[in-house]
């Protein structure tokens, strides 16, 4: 019947897969010791999924990365690296971060399950 009713997602659900993405902009600034100032543009992008490869295995992925939006990474919380200092010109730049992961989900019964 769900096939009927939603004739938009007939193709999403005949191949079980779930997509789903996130972008994320913004300001950044930062001052030496002198009092100089410099700003930024931060940019960064997330892409989540699901594949339902049979019945009870499930690949789940996500992938992140961008300029300037480690704040939002968890390994990287809290330690202010936003943005860093270039040694070479003595200015703040933007720090480049990238991640993710990719685990399987086996499903031994309807409602007990193991990634």
């Amino acid at each position: 019947n769900s096939f009927i009713r939603n004739r938009s997602c007939v193709f999403l659900k005949a191949i079980s897969l779930h997509l789903q993405g996130a972008l994320v902009f913004r300001s950044l600034g930062a001052k030496n010791s002198v009092e100089q100032s410099s700003s930024a543009i931060g940019i960064g992008g997330l892409l989540s999924g699901r594949y339902d490869i049979k019945k009870y295995l499930r690949l789940l992925f996500q992938l992140v990365g961008g300029r300037g939006i480690s704040r939002y990474i968890m390994s990287l919380r809290g330690t202010g690296s936003d943005m860093v200092i270039n040694p070479l010109t003595g200015e703040y730049v933007p720090l480049t971060v990238f991640g993710g992961f990719v685990s399987l989900m086996y499903g031994w019964r309807e409602n007990i399950y193991s990634f």
